[in-house]
């Protein structure tokens, strides 16, 4: 009941925040119509005889860690529907894209009667959420009616606030609900059983690893270069930087040209639209060495000695990844670092800035010794000097493309344990 009102009161505060923020405004705008919509898709089929099984994302990111599932299960199951459901906008435009998934549609807000009325339509073998986003209602009401309920990919950070009183009372139910959470690590594990049936639960690992290695092997291990080096030089790739990020790195830089050192920088900044690169290539020309942008060079792009490549093009940063000797990846120094899952895949030397307990892989790569965090500027001028010795740069590699190619490998294991389910 309680948990109701708390859906209730927040609806409306999000609704007021509606009026004056676009974001939320859309939020709102694509779940007008979409339990009509529900019904009439699933009404339109009852005759087929159609098995659904039933994904739910948060958004695009973890529609990303069920790929590798539901590319599984459209290729080996036949008379098999495939539904998913998004919460956030981007999710669910990132799963009308996705040409796998037979029904998208926007999950309604958690009240007990929108639970019962999307399970009376879609009927579904089972449930099986992405990393986290687990609705308890839903949950809870799917349990009685004995669909199965699986959790992929699942963590629960140690700074998480869901296993920990009082708002584990709001989600105790239904994480003891589930028939099985995946976890990522065994440290994960722990703090789940705190939640949830310790029988529920196995070590699977992260089926991230799985879907960016197909990516990668699709895509960008047969992609032409885009930088054409120079023998003699060290190339630092900088992914998803921000204005922190950007300024030590510049710093860094500088001190390292002092020491004649022979790099070359690339920044490929979090955002590309026109005013940051405006700036980013403001702040460039102001520290001495010229900007040269992406969209302008013919490729392969060849940089001379005082010349730093700034990327303003989306699909970029993977492939440029491979090309790197060090790789720095952003968001670091801001809060929360990004995804150093695809430095990783080609065994790259990794350095960040200090944030990176959101991060599993992060974390885990830092503890092996593959992963580097710099405190500031003059922390990156260090640890840049200490991997341009190569025997350096080749350890820290090895040891990063040992952890990615250990990581590899849990959608098999949750595909086979989600045989047995069903």
């Amino acid at each position: 009941m309680l948990y109701e009102i708390l859906i209730f009161f927040g609806s409306i505060a999000a609704r007021v925040i509606a009026l004056f923020d676009n974001k939320m405004a859309k939020f709102f705008l694509l779940r007008k119509g979409e339990e009509k919509r529900v019904a009439e898709y699933f009404e339109s089929i009852k005759n087929k005889n159609k098995k659904v099984i039933w994904f739910h994302a948060s958004s695009a990111g973890e529609l990303e860690q069920a790929k590798p599932l539901i590319d599984n299960f459209k290729f080996s199951k036949k008379n098999l529907l495939i539904a998913a459901s998004f919460f956030s906008p981007s999710g669910y435009k990132a799963g009308l894209k996705y040409g796998k998934i037979d029904f998208c549609f926007n999950l309604p807000l958690d009240y007990r009667k929108n639970a019962k009325m999307l399970l009376d339509c879609i009927n579904p073998q089972i449930i099986i959420y992405s990393k986290y986003d687990v609705w308890t209602n839903l949950t809870v009401e799917a349990k009685k009616r004995k669909v199965r309920l699986a959790l992929i990919s699942a963590t629960l950070p140690e700074k998480s606030l869901r296993y920990r009183f009082p708002f584990s009372n709001f989600f105790t139910k239904a994480y003891q609900s589930l028939d099985r959470i995946y976890a990522i690590s065994e440290e994960d594990a722990v703090r789940f059983e705190k939640i949830a049936d310790k029988k529920s639960i196995i070590i699977s690992g992260d089926t991230r690893f799985d879907r960016i290695k197909t990516v990668i092997d699709n895509t960008h291990l047969k992609s032409k270069n885009i930088i054409k080096k120079q023998r003699g030089f060290t190339y630092i790739i900088a992914g998803s930087t921000y204005k922190i990020c950007e300024k030590n790195l510049l710093n860094a830089l500088k001190q390292l040209n002092d020491k004649d050192s022979r790099v070359i920088l690339i920044l490929v900044p979090h955002e590309i639209d026109p005013g940051n690169i405006e700036r980013l290539n403001k702040l460039v020309a102001s520290k001495g060495y010229r900007p040269v942008n992406y969209a302008k060079v013919s490729h392969p792009v060849l940089l001379k000695e005082q010349e730093i490549l700034i990327v303003d093009a989306f699909g970029v940063l993977a492939r440029l990844y491979k090309e790197a000797d060090i790789v720095f990846v952003g968001g670091s120094y801001k809060g929360s670092v990004h995804s150093v899952l695809e430095p990783a895949i080609f065994g790259k030397a990794i350095l960040t800035g200090p944030h990176i307990g959101n991060s599993y892989e992060a974390l885990k790569l830092k503890e092996l010794g593959g992963l580097m965090v710099c405190s500031d500027s003059y922390g990156l001028y260090s640890k840049i000097v200490e991997l341009l010795e190569e025997s350096c740069r080749k350890d820290a590699s090895g040891k990063v493309s040992q952890f990615f190619k250990k990581s590899t490998g849990a959608s098999k294991l949750i595909l086979k344990d989600i045989e047995k389910l069903l």
